[in-house]
């Protein structure tokens, strides 16, 4: 860009008629600046009003920084370059891996924000859903139980011989998992099973 490749890219898109276009990644394609908002912002801009010239959908890759101390909760924060990239762009999509969980995360202006929890099976991203998904990177053993309560309903006992662990363990993780909301049972001695909001 800046170098005639606008140019080019205008041609193009004028003479394929893509539905799609895919850029990977930003860095190549966008004009060398300053880095400044202002820069960074009328990089982005240019690209998006070519793309609405065309009424063309269009996904543009970069990249996130390597975590740090520095990191806040805003996922979004981790994108390489100035906050002006991610005001551009109707929606934001966020690949992330974290502990061995793959995750997506969304917010935009045509999408609602979400987090989604992904397995990669058969060369595709699959949602995992199940009360369990959540749980698997901050308390993978709240997530066992959940698994197991997926499969059918289990009294505390019944989970101890199947997940192996100590019993005081298992009935505080299932108080823990019922005051969330997520597990019930009708009566102190019966079994445990998934609520419907958590099924």
């Amino acid at each position: 860009m800046g170098k005639g490749g606008e140019t080019e890219l205008d041609d193009l898109i004028y003479t394929c008629k893509p539905d799609l276009v895919i850029v990977d990644v930003l860095a190549k394609l966008k004009r060398h600046n300053s880095g400044s908002y202002d820069a960074e912002y009328e990089s982005m801009s240019e690209l998006k009003e070519l793309m609405d010239k065309y009424d063309v959908d269009c996904l543009v890759l970069t990249h996130t920084g390597k975590p740090s101390n520095n990191d806040g909760d805003d996922q979004f924060d981790k994108i390489i370059g100035s906050t002006a990239l991610l005001g551009v762009p109707d929606n934001l999509m966020l690949l992330a891996n974290s502990n061995g969980q793959t995750k997506l995360h969304t917010k935009g202006r045509l999408i609602h924000q979400s987090e989604k929890v992904l397995s990669f099976e058969n060369g595709k991203y699959i949602e995992r859903t199940g009360a369990s998904a959540e749980y698997e990177d901050k308390a993978p053993i709240q997530a066992s139980v959940l698994k197991e309560l997926e499969i059918k309903p289990s009294t505390v006992s019944e989970l101890v011989e199947v997940l192996g662990r100590d019993k005081g363990q298992i009935s505080n993780i299932c108080k823990t998992l019922s005051e969330a909301g997520k597990i019930t049972r009708p009566h102190r001695n019966a079994a445990w099973q998934l609520t419907d909001a958590a099924s």
